[in-house]
């Protein structure tokens, strides 16, 4: 199969919400390592995501009915999606990018010690900037050729923080809602 015919191939990736999964980290990440090692590990397109409360698990829709009984044999609540749609319409712009990207990071996850992980970090985001050095005109004009990549960077972890934050902060404004509610019904 030659490149072109590759990138046109789209495969059928299904998805699955694992509720309310994360409540116990340890237990949460057994259950994705006992997933790929049993049933995903010859998917080169099965990844997972940490989404807070939720986990998410995307594969090849062959895999459906292993998944579930794994899933239903555990008592793991979960909601079945039967095509990925990503929220991200830049992900949704680069899809087939992007499978290999968060198959890749899923799989680089698994086998990482922590000990590595700053470093492995730096050296994703670096090799991305890297390669974009000669498509990236406006930045290197803008920040200079040698800072352009640390610039972005840090605006990148301000933005990342800032929406963590809205996340945090709807939480606890949700929880205070449910708290003042469950007060109101118990006068």
């Amino acid at each position: 199969m030659n490149f072109m015919n590759y990138l046109k191939k789209k495969p059928r990736i299904i998805e699955f919400h694992l509720l309310d999964f994360n409540e116990d980290m340890d237990i949460a990440w057994y259950h994705i390592l006992e997933i790929y090692g049993a049933i995903l590990k010859n998917d080169k397109y099965w990844h997972f995501f940490y989404e807070g409360d939720y986990s998410l698990i995307r594969c090849s829709k062959k895999y459906r009915k292993a998944i579930v009984k794994y899933l239903n044999d555990n008592n793991i609540e979960y909601k079945y999606t039967d095509a990925w749609i990503d929220g991200s319409r830049y992900v949704e712009g680069h899809k087939q990018r992007f499978i290999s990207l968060f198959h890749e990071y899923s799989m680089l996850a698994i086998e990482l010690e922590e000990d590595d992980l700053v470093l492995v970090a730096d050296r994703v985001c670096h090799c991305f900037f890297n390669h974009c050095t000669y498509m990236a005109e406006n930045h290197r004009k803008q920040y200079g050729i040698n800072m352009w990549e640390g610039m972005l960077m840090g605006q990148l972890a301000v933005q990342r923080s800032h929406y963590i934050g809205r996340i945090d902060q709807n939480k606890v404004w949700e929880n205070n809602i449910d708290k003042k509610k469950k007060e109101k019904d118990e006068e």
